[in-house]
């Protein structure tokens, strides 16, 4: 019989004890851990519930459903309400069945360690509106039993401030807005009611040609770029959500139905418009557009009299005089147009400098044409400038420049209106040209061929459309109106330098 050396046996049992030390170390340390937990998740639980009546706690299980709940529910009833031990939870916090599914997947991935749980309740809604009321909600666990524990603190108080707090800092920014531009405003409130006459017109007149309908949406167009100027936000999104509707009617070689429109246009407006009112008086609205009377029945009776002393000239320029008005004037919100505008794009600009147009014009003719300006502006912001760590990078100083010149002819009035951006691409416009059908590859166009395209109707090189620009809209627009005064149009542009836009019009239009 062989006889094992004790230095082996000693050496097993060492084995041997560590191995039971390790186990039971191993089984210390665990239960040490997870009496720990159960401490921390009882302290929490108590704070939870040491706010009484603020907090409700749901307790899950892995898939989403009710186990139990703490707190006082009496003073969640709303939300309760049809909640019993086994219901989805899911159900209460999402309202579609695809969000439901999504929320019982992502407790199961917790649940089977495969995602972070602190990762996955990030993504989760932090707040939730039940029968008008408004909970924060927040998402714990899961504890050692693998449940989950959603609390809920009705903030309904905090928000019905929060909001409060908000329409009244809109409502002041209107105020200000509005007061600081008062001939500005009664020319927008003015073009809102034709707006509302023409298309009134044409929904009496039944189906109407596809121009008409696209004059509508130029009108509709500047509208909007106005409305947003003067932080009437509710009017925009709608005249917004109307242009997309007219744009696809207009696609498919539809008749546009306007009752489909109109009544949501109408209220958004005319909403946004008493807060003006029931602050300022209906009176303020009607003296900023008058002279000395009202605006209308002074012109009116400005053509009165020419048609009934058509041979006294001196009546006629003595009626022209006192309606006058420095042509810079006409521009006088575009500066902060400029600055709104940047501020929305994320971009720094410096203040919008007007140059000359200190000379006298009758207004009536120039007015629509100098509100097309703001459709220059958003292309200059939008497209051109650069944003600051582009601008930086091209050693170009931080803030963009921006520059309306007015120039006095003896036969023209000229506008000059320049941007330091990037200037435009032929390229892309070339490609957008051929895309659409407008250019054969051999064709031959010179630069300002090619730049003309730039303001035909559904023309943008941009690769989106926002609420800003790419409906291809704007700069047709600016054309229309240069078009009806018999003016022209050149584009000057330079890669990385910038872009001019150069509009010269009759010196005929301000002759008294």
């Amino acid at each position: 019989m062989q006889v094992i050396p004790l230095t082996i046996v000693f050496g097993i049992l060492l084995v041997l004890v560590t191995v039971i030390a390790v186990v039971l170390g191993t089984w210390c340390f665990r239960y040490q851990h997870r009496l720990k937990a159960e401490r921390e998740e009882r302290a929490s639980q108590e704070s939870w519930l040491a706010l009484g009546g603020e907090i409700l706690v749901l307790v899950l299980d892995a898939q989403g459903r009710l186990k139990r709940s703490l707190g006082a529910q009496e003073n969640f009833q709303p939300l309760t309400s049809g909640l019993s031990p086994g219901a989805s939870v899911g159900k209460l916090l999402y309202a579609t069945p695809t969000q439901q599914e999504e929320f019982r997947q992502a407790l199961e991935l917790i649940d089977a360690k495969k995602a972070n749980p602190e990762v996955v309740f990030d993504l989760m809604d932090k707040e939730l509106t039940h029968q008008q009321k408004h909970y924060q909600v927040r998402y714990r666990g899961p504890n050692h039993q693998g449940e989950i524990f959603i609390l809920f603190r009705d903030v309904t108080t905090e928000a019905e401030l929060a909001e409060s707090e908000k329409k009244e800092f809109w409502r002041q920014k209107v105020l200000k807005t509005v007061m600081t531009q008062r001939s500005a405003f009664a020319v927008f409130a003015s073009s809102v009611q034709d707006l509302f006459l023409r298309l009134s017109q044409l929904e009496d007149q039944g189906p109407s040609p596809g121009n008409e309908w696209t004059d509508f949406l130029r009108q509709l167009h500047t509208i909007k770029a106005d409305a947003r100027f003067f932080d009437f936000q509710a009017t925009a999104e709608q005249c917004h959500q109307s242009e997309s509707f007219l744009s696809d009617q207009l696609l498919l070689q539809e008749t546009p139905d306007p009752s489909t429109f109109e009544l949501e246009l109408k209220k958004a407006y005319y909403g946004e418009l008493k807060t003006v009112t029931d602050n300022l008086g209906e009176a303020w609205l009607h003296q900023a557009d008058a002279v000395q009377i009202p605006r209308k029945p002074y012109l009116s009776l400005i053509g009165y009299i020419r048609r009934r002393y058509p041979l006294d000239k001196k009546l006629g320029q003595f009626l022209d005089f006192h309606r006058q008005v420095p042509l810079r004037s006409l521009f006088q919100k575009l500066p902060d147009q400029a600055k709104t505008l940047a501020q929305s794009l994320g971009k720094r600009v410096a203040p919008l400098e007007i140059q000359g147009g200190d000379f006298m014009v009758i207004p009536d003719r120039l007015e629509a044409f100098c509100q097309t300006f703001i459709h220059l502006l958003r292309n200059s912001l939008d497209h051109g400038i650069e944003t600051v760590r582009e601008r930086e990078t091209l050693g170009k100083p931080l803030e963009g420049n921006l520059r309306l010149e007015i120039a006095d002819t003896p036969r023209a009035i000229i506008f000059r209106f320049q941007d330091d951006g990037r200037g435009i691409s032929y390229q892309r416009v070339v490609e957008r040209a051929r895309a659409l059908g407008w250019l054969e590859s051999a064709q031959p166009l010179d630069e300002q061929g090619l730049l003309g395209f730039l303001f035909r109707e559904g023309f943008s090189t941009a690769p989106q459309t926002t609420e800003i620009s790419g409906r291809g809209l704007g700069l047709a627009a600016v054309k229309t109106e240069i078009d009806k005064l018999q003016g022209s149009v050149r584009v000057l542009t330079r890669p990385g330098r910038g872009t001019t836009f150069e509009m010269i019009l009759p010196w005929s239009l301000h002759e008294s």
